[in-house]
């Protein structure tokens, strides 16, 4: 599974551009099988 970072310590963090491109790169190779 491909999940958001959104907490490192005591950051809140929002999911970025990275985590949607990895998302999106997931969701093709998992639908592709």
């Amino acid at each position: 599974k491909v999940q958001p970072i959104t907490r490192i310590d005591d950051r809140n963090l929002q999911p970025g551009p990275i985590y949607r491109k990895a998302r999106e790169l997931y969701m093709d190779f998992a639908h592709s099988k």
